[in-house]
């Protein structure tokens, strides 16, 4: 079984590729708001990648990475909903008794 090697023109695997167009037929260029990565991640299984969406996810995570050696720039812009509240779970918390 072969793996996707990445093409020498551009450095891109198949499944970045049809990320891009996908989001291209989207129309999210750089001026566009924000979608989510679920409507992102149908579409491309929907219409040009027909593997699971973790393979897609995983791929537009790694375009939104900046990365200095590996690419000049992100292609796409992450905004991570990250939550600075540490509650501690029931489970977690030791029985007094």
């Amino acid at each position: 079984m072969g793996r996707a090697l990445p093409d020498a023109r551009d450095g891109l695997k198949p499944v970045h590729r049809r990320i891009l167009y996908g989001m291209h037929i989207l129309r999210l260029d750089p001026g566009a708001a924000f979608k989510k990565c679920a409507k992102i991640v149908g579409d491309v299984m929907g219409s040009f990648h027909p593997h699971g969406d973790q393979a897609i996810y995983d791929a537009l995570v790694r375009l939104a990475q900046d990365f200095p050696r590996a690419i000049r720039s992100s292609m796409a812009r992450a905004i991570l909903a990250i939550s600075t509240a540490m509650v501690p779970l029931p489970i977690a918390t030791p029985k007094r008794g």
